[in-house]
């Protein structure tokens, strides 16, 4: 709070957009720290000792996610980065689990974008970059400013994966066969993570993008069936736009245990690709 001296010696409270935005500010916080005390907390075991039986390149991925679990998270020092606040829906259910936890206003504007011809298959990346580059870079802003050169996106190298355990997934909207939105997913054991999701500037009122995580959701449980969570990043660390967008979707706060070999990883059920 800020006090102006006045000439006859008072003092009067300072006030004006900059103060609102201030206690906004602290009001967020202070809700923040008391939804943490109340996440739920889950397991997830990422059956890293699985992937090196895979192709190196997903051995790699999941090392370098879980060492992002164990450093400490960069603003609250207390805490490892990824524990309080990842953004989790449950796939226990299977096919059905995901609809059920989005809100309805998302689920209608997916059929809306079924009604207007979009539809939802696998993306070849490389072979669709320049329609990446064109949704990529049809807004400037959209949770933020985008990174400068996000339109001028690379040829991947990813290997084809020899499990389902560990993979790296592309998937998009498209209607009359041009790219309308995309999203990508790191596959990591019981893990279903959201890296990108993004939707073009000139089609995102036809409900593109929940389209996209609706169809993301239903393929990976079809094509995973060990995932138990599809995460999208940390729900506190996001703006209210993207906070709302979130839960919107299914995508609510918890506080989770990572494991880098649980019973996922031990277990000799889950059948490998040849």
């Amino acid at each position: 709070m800020c006090a102006v001296v006045e000439p006859h010696g008072g003092t009067t409270v300072a006030s004006g957009p900059g103060m609102e935005s201030y206690f906004k500010n602290v009001r967020r916080l202070l809700e923040d720290v008391r939804a943490l005390r109340d996440l739920p907390c889950v397991t997830i075991d990422l059956a890293g000792p699985c992937a090196y039986a895979n192709n190196p390149y997903y051995a790699e991925m999941v090392r370098r996610f879980y060492r992002t679990t164990r450093r400490r998270h960069p603003r609250l020092w207390v805490v490892r980065d990824h524990t309080h606040g990842v953004a989790l829906c449950h796939l226990d259910g299977g096919l059905q689990d995901y609809p059920s936890q989005v809100e309805a206003s998302a689920r209608r504007n997916a059929r809306k974008a079924q009604r207007k011809g979009y539809r939802f298959d696998l993306l070849d990346y490389n072979a669709d970059l320049e329609q990446v580059r064109v949704v990529a870079g049809s807004k400037a802003v959209r949770q933020g400013a985008l990174p400068e050169g996000y339109d001028l996106l690379q040829p991947h190298n990813n290997p084809a994966s020899r499990s389902p355990l560990h993979d790296y997934r592309y998937f998009g909207v498209f209607r009359e066969e041009r790219l309308a939105a995309y999203g990508e997913v790191m596959i990591a054991g019981e893990l279903a993570m959201v890296t990108h999701v993004l939707g073009h500037g000139d089609h995102m009122g036809d409900g593109v993008v929940p389209m996209t995580l609706l169809g993301m959701a239903e393929r990976i449980a079809a094509d995973h069936p060990q995932t138990r969570f599809l995460g999208y990043g940390t729900f506190f660390g996001a703006g209210p736009g993207l906070r709302r967008f979130k839960k919107k979707h299914g995508f609510i706060p918890h506080r989770v245990r990572w494991e880098w070999a649980g019973s996922l990883a031990h277990s000799s059920t889950v059948d490998r690709a040849a």
